[in-house]
């Protein structure tokens, strides 16, 4: 089977126009493969509105860095959009980039976009093929995540310049923190362990891109979960609340979304905790936390047990909330959708724990769906 193969049931015939090449290693278990396709194919304008317009690509070759400038009268300048550099002249080509590795049997490929300003196409060829044989198999995008990620220690430098490491971003401390590792050979500079980012953890062990395409397939269904349990529950639920006691809940908010509140659910989404924050008509603001249970269709209000006071900032408190219940502690990230609570702790101990029968933290929210003819969940 040559690369080709593998890729034609993953990418449309659009993405692999001006297939160049593909290269095994020798086990075969890994490949990288790219295209090469001039700005003036005819495929080139569907194959951008397509699929290149909303990546993020790398560019080849700027023989001259001016012309992807536009000056403005303050001095300042921005940089030109690809229709422009393409309609200007001054991108030549577009490439498709594949790197392909084999886990558990599936082939899990990651995709890039490049673009190069030069004239010859098999100078751009030969570059793209350069860059590659540079890292070669040994990439870190191909080899396993560590349990532990290898940082610089800023806390050592900043101990041994007499700076404050919390005001190391300061301009005048960065330089200074700069200039002193720019000083040390590269075996010399102050490195430390920290545990490995929360959405990598439980892909440790896995290539890097089998993880990063994971995260993504997880952070795409779970941003839909999301969605439609905020459509079909959660919104038509907080507005019975508001028309039903509008002393208390005069105004809500949500976090990071205009319309969507912030959830917290395992893996399973056995259960889904809702965060919403309430000012009431003496303009108090309160977090509060309603579980939805699918399987019960039965809405709670959970009260953790230890809440912390109110205050403005919303997204601390829930942290401090939640940290001391969880494994995840304060690392726990509530905006990562890749990221699921799936501490069993947290849920029987601190969520879902009863006594003689009854739950301890949770109490059961009396309420009458408004129109069961479109939200059937609630």
């Amino acid at each position: 089977m040559n690369v080709l193969d593998i890729l034609t049931p993953l990418f449309s015939r659009l993405q692999l126009k001006g297939f160049k090449k593909g290269v095994y290693n020798d086990s075969k278990t890994k490949f990288y493969a790219y295209t090469l396709l001039s700005v003036n194919d005819e495929a080139y304008e569907d194959l951008y509105n397509i699929h290149l317009q909303n990546k993020v690509y790398t560019q080849y070759d700027m023989q001259d860095v001016e012309r992807y400038h536009i000056y403005h009268e303050n001095g300042c300048y921005s940089h030109k959009s690809t229709p422009q550099l393409v309609s200007e002249g001054i991108f030549k080509y577009v490439s498709l980039l594949f790197q392909g590795v084999l886990y558990n049997n599936e082939w899990f490929v990651l995709d890039s976009c490049s673009f190069s300003d030069t004239e010859d196409g098999d100078q751009v060829a030969n570059k793209i093929e350069a860059d590659f044989t540079h890292q070669g198999w040994k990439s870190p995008d191909f080899l396993p995540i560590s349990e532990y990620r290898d940082e610089i220690d800023y806390a050592k430098i900043c101990s041994h310049l007499s700076l404050n490491e919390a005001d190391r971003f300061d301009r005048e401390n960065w330089e200074k923190i700069s200039a002193y590792l720019s000083s040390l050979p590269r075996t010399e500079i102050p490195r430390k362990k920290e545990k490995q980012f929360v959405n990598d953890r439980e892909f440790v062990g896995q290539p890097w891109i089998v993880a990063h395409i994971k995260q993504e397939r997880k952070s795409k269904l779970n941003r839909a979960f999301e969605a439609y349990i905020n459509e079909a529950v959660f919104i038509p639920f907080i507005q019975v609340l508001k028309v039903r006691n509008p002393q208390t809940f005069h105004q809500t908010a949500t976090l990071f979304h205009p319309d969507y509140y912030p959830l917290i659910y395992p893996h399973s989404k056995e259960q889904v905790l809702c965060l919403v924050s309430v000012i009431n008509q003496s303009v108090k603001r309160r977090l509060y936390y309603f579980l939805y249970v699918p399987d019960q269709k039965r809405l709670y209000e959970w009260t953790p047990p230890k809440p912390q006071l109110a205050t403005d900032q919303y997204i601390e408190q829930l942290q401090k909330d939640i940290s001391a219940l969880s494994s995840w502690g304060a690392e726990f990230d509530v905006h990562e959708p890749s990221v699921t609570m799936d501490d069993p702790v947290f849920w029987k101990e601190h969520v879902l724990k009863k006594e003689a029968g009854n739950y301890i933290y949770l109490t059961a929210v009396d309420y009458q769906n408004p129109q069961p003819d479109i939200y059937p969940l609630f």
